[in-house]
This record gives structure tokens, sequence and C-alpha cells, in this order.
């Protein structure tokens, strides 16, 4: 056999510990991560894959005269089930022997500094790229990738109702499920959803794609300089209304977040955030109408999020989000030393969420 197990310089019990510690302050990098980790949405998974079955209607009441009652039983299905597979991402570097032996000092502090600096470098650079696949498209291609952010935004590319609404047309599957207005019952009031009243089944899947560069808005020019302060009372309020929830956070992109300070120099609109979860775990942010707002570096050019941290969670196969592994090659005295993750990224709907962008 070409690969011969043999005792590991450290103990993979202990790389795991080590690793769990050296994660640690690189989820205080990346928001998402930072705030999933607080609020105990990174969690362990298991099975084949991830389903859950969320609610799609809710059941109505039925009115009658005071002094005759008559009540039905039916069997109503108010929830469909969703899934999703898991994704693998994998990491591996190597250190030889002639590597240990040129290092000066006692074999066993050599050997864990030679070790502790590989740990740290692959791990560093794991979760440089792992943050940016929170963001992605998973649908897109074959790559093989999480189902980041951009996994149930897509439209059509064709304003809503043709323009003057606001809202561009949702038109993406995410988790099996469509995120298409109306695909799964149920009729709207207006012409121009959100506005308007509704059952739930109508959007229950369905996130808000706010265009704010539609000629909907007040201003003469429709740009985000202009229409931002409208866009987010717009998106607050609907969100609001339809969910019972307001957005967690507003995480735009850095030149968005850019243009709302510029924006608003002389107009003392933004609050600077003094306390928040995401101002204790290290983030600079500022707020809006109660919001906090900051820029996220993979949010893409021109796009911003509604975010919201109770209705998602990053899901991982294995004790912890990554683990590692470590071999001995004898043909080629090298230690083999990789990280694997197991993880994929849930919500519980789409309609929790918000992406601002130019649908132009």
């Amino acid at each position: 056999m070409a690969i011969i197990e043999i005792n590991p310089r450290v103990e993979t019990s202990v790389l795991a510990r080590s690793l769990r510690e050296q994660v640690e302050p690189l989820f205080r990098d990346e928001p998402l991560l930072a705030m999933m980790r607080d609020k105990g949405k990174i969690v362990r998974g298991y099975g084949k894959s991830i389903d859950w079955f969320p609610r799609f209607r809710r059941r109505t009441i039925v009115p009658g005269a005071g002094d005759i009652v008559s009540i039905s039983f039916p069997q109503t299905a108010v929830k469909r089930k969703a899934t999703l597979p898991w994704r693998n991402y994998n990491l591996g570097e190597s250190v030889t022997k002639f590597e240990q032996y040129v290092t000066e000092g006692p074999k066993e502090v050599v050997l864990y500094n030679i070790m502790e600096r590989v740990v740290a470098e692959v791990l560093g650079d794991f979760m440089v790229d792992f943050n940016a696949e929170l963001y992605v498209d998973g649908n897109a291609g074959s790559a093989n990738q999480l189902m980041g952010l951009e996994s149930w935004f897509g439209c059509t590319g064709t304003p809503y109702q043709g323009g003057g609404a606001y809202m561009s047309v949702p038109n993406d599957t995410y988790a099996s499920l469509s995120t298409s207005l109306g695909n799964y019952g149920g009729s709207w009031s207006a012409a121009t959803w959100p506005i308007g009243t509704g059952p739930s089944e109508f959007h229950a899947w369905t996130p808000m794609v706010i265009d704010y560069t539609n000629t909907a808005w007040t201003h003469a020019t429709d740009t985000w300089v202009n229409t931002w302060q409208e866009v987010l009372t717009f998106a607050k309020t609907y969100m609001r209304l339809l969910q019972k929830k307001s957005p967690s956070l507003y995480l735009l992109n850095g030149e968005l977040l850019r243009v709302c300070k510029y924006d608003v120099e002389s107009k003392e609109t933004f609050e600077i955030t003094q306390n928040s979860d995401l101002v204790r775990l290290g983030f600079k942010t500022m707020q809006y109408e109660g919001i906090e707002l900051m820029d996220g570096y993979e949010v893409p050019s021109n796009v911003g999020y509604g975010i919201n941290f109770d209705h998602m969670k990053l899901h991982h196969l294995g004790p912890q989000l990554v683990n590692p592994e470590q071999d001995e090659d004898i043909t080629t005295a090298t230690r083999r030393f990789a990280l694997m993750s197991f993880p994929q990224l849930v919500i519980d709907t789409p309609a929790y969420f918000i992406k601002f962008w130019s649908d132009t």
C-alpha cells in the first residue's frame, strides 16, 4: 500500500479542537457567519438531504347565522416539502519530513509548530473562499456550490406588471419549489404586489426583489442616490405587513453604502449604532429607521440584501463546520493535511428576504 496510516504528529482530535479555536475569530470577519454563529444558527445536520415542510396556506374561518351552526371538517393541506442537497468543500496541503528536520528545537515543539502553522494558513484560505460561497447562486451551472443568497432571487428581467410597480418578477426555484407569485394558488387584490391584499399562498415562497431604478419611485431621476431612502422604507413597510417582521440587516455592496453616507452627510438621516448584536461582535454599522446597514465585500456590484437572521441556518454534516483529516504517505515522506466541510445554507422561506438591484 502506498498510503500507511501511522501516529500523526498531532492527533486528529487535538487538531479539531485547535480548529474550533481558530475558526472563532474568522467568523467575526463575515457578518452572515458571525450572526448565525452568535444566534446558534450553525447546526449539525443528518441524513442524505435536508428536508423541511414550510407552511404555505392558512385555514380560514367560516361565518354563519347566530342561531344556526354548521361545521365542516376538511383535511386541509397547508404545507409542502422543500429539499436541498448537501455540498462539499475541501482544501488540502502537505508538509514534508525535510521541513520537519530542518526546523530547530525539541521534536515535540517542532512538530506541533509546523502543524499549527499549516492549520492556520490553510484554515484562513479556506474561510476566505467559503465566505464568498454564502452569496453565490447554487442553481447556476453545474458547479455544485452552496445555495447562497442569490439562489432564490432569480427574476425574469422584466419589471412587475410592465413597470411602475417597484418590483421585479421572481422566477426561480429554491429547494425544489417555485418562487413565482401565485404558483401555489391565491390571487392579489391589486396589480402591484406587494401593495394590496391576498392569501398567504400567493406569495408564500416569493422573495421581495425591489428595483431601485423603477420609474414608480417619486424622483425624476431613478438612481440609488435618489431612491435609496424611499426604497428602504418601502422594504421595511411591506416586509412587516406581509411577514410580520422587519429585516434584521440591510447588507449592501460597498459602493451602495458609500452613496448612502455621502447623500446624508448634511441631513443627519443615519444614526451610528451604539449597541446591537453586530456591534458586540465587532462590526461597525449605521441605522436607518431602526434597521442596521453595513457593507459586505462579497455582495455583488449594485446589489443589496435585506437579511432576516431568525429564518436562516447553516447546516453541516460532521461534528463541526470545518473538519480536519490527515495521513502520511511513507513513499514520499509527506504528511498530508485536509480541511473538509459538508454544508448547506437553509432558509425557512425566500419570503423573509429582500434583494435591491437595478432591473434594467
